[in-house]
């Protein structure tokens, strides 16, 4: 047993100098910003609310951005007077509505230097997340075998009652009041109380999508109705309804940012970019506040680094050392998380309660959900 523990740990420490290694490698000359830079950014799948805290993940994770550093980027890009504007390209996107909403701030936020910001959506379907995300940009280009599935939003809920008693099995719950589950393992329907719940969340993004969407592209809402009632929309019919600015390719939406005559068009990743800007732009004060976390499934012991688990004891104890800590005069508390632990909650919700009681203030910013214990920790 030691001899196995020894190779294994003598096995991580490799890994561990080799990856280090190949970081050192890639990362090759010291990275200079020259005039006329075009910041890019790529984004697709989900995207993580902070960053990486954990050593491996940062160093598995070499060229991925969390939503706060995505933030930083267009910051500091807009106060930049070598960026000359930011490309965006879009994949499928795994975000939430509250992430979507976030960056499409930064991007407006961006837009008020003046300096363009041109997206390029390179997916197969366009879905309503991001076209919602891309509205907020100067220009939207599509490639030509692309098209559009902007039909709306939906939920799903499964039933296994049917399923149970072939099994001959009976289930048995505790039902905590009528909101609280859709009972799909004693149900063969909706309960007007979760379909109304759902109704209302729907309608309410829906609504929001339309609008905002209408406003960005200087449409009418019924014309977006439209555009949703239909379903599946080619790239043409796309751009007749001014949802997007033309079809076309990479290259052509690259040749859209002013550069000098003679010059060739000059880019650098977003990563790239933050790694050097953050130590000329980033705000220096005296006065101090920490960034928490308050992400994933609580529970009553202690968090996960590789998982997004928040650990009552690890939580109640991290805030409790900021608490204890004279330099630290508050706490932006992040909070997406759909609950779970009510020990491993009131935990939390304690030190945040004594955070106050010290004259620390906390201010919650909640992302894609808040439910539950992630209601009641906030």
């Amino acid at each position: 047993t030691v001899w196995i523990l020894a190779v294994v740990v003598v096995d991580v420490i490799v890994m561990a100098i080799a990856v280090g290694i190949g970081y050192a490698l890639i990362s090759g000359a010291p990275i200079q910003i020259e005039d006329g830079t075009v910041v890019e950014i790529r984004l697709r799948g989900p995207l993580d609310e902070l960053p990486q805290e954990n050593v491996l993940a940062q160093l598995l994770g070499v060229d991925s951005l969390s939503l706060w550093e995505m933030g930083k980027v267009l910051q500091y890009a807009a106060r930049d007077e070598r960026v000359a504007g930011v490309y965006l390209e879009i994949h499928p996107l795994l975000l939430s509505w509250a992430q979507i909403e976030e960056l499409r701030d930064y991007m407006k936020e961006f837009r008020q230097s003046e300096k363009p910001l041109h997206v390029f959506l390179a997916l197969d379907m366009v879905r309503d997340p991001e076209l919602y995300l891309a509205a907020a940009a100067d220009s939207i280009t599509l490639n030509p075998d692309a098209g559009l599935l902007v039909n709306g939003l939906l939920a799903e809920v499964t039933f296994y009652k049917k399923t149970m008693e072939k099994l001959g099995i009976k289930p048995e719950f505790i039902q905590f009041k009528e909101y609280k589950s859709a009972e799909s393992y004693s149900r063969e329907s909706m309960t007007p109380e979760i379909r109304g719940m759902y109704e209302s969340i729907l309608e309410d993004i829906e609504g929001r999508l339309v609008s905002v969407v209408a406003q960005d592209r200087n449409v009418s809402e019924e014309s977006i109705r439209e555009v949703l009632q239909g379903g599946v929309s080619s790239g043409t019919r796309a751009v007749e309804k001014n949802l997007i600015d033309g079809l076309g390719y990479e290259n052509e939406v690259l040749e859209r940012f002013p550069t000098r005559e003679s010059e060739k068009y000059r880019g650098i990743t977003a990563s790239s970019y933050l790694s050097v800007a953050k130590a000329e732009f980033q705000t220096r004060s005296e006065h101090k506040v920490a960034l928490v976390g308050g992400l994933g499934t609580i529970t009553s012991g202690d968090s996960d680094p590789f998982s997004e688990t928040m650990g009552g004891m690890t939580l109640a104890s991290n805030l409790r050392k900021i608490r204890e800590n004279e330099d630290l005069e508050g706490v932006i508390f992040r909070v997406d998380s759909p609950g779970g632990s009510a020990v491993g909650s009131d935990m939390i919700w304690k030190e945040v309660a004594l955070l106050e009681e010290a004259d620390k203030p906390v201010v919650v910013a909640m992302s894609g959900v808040a439910g539950s214990g992630g209601y009641y920790i906030s």
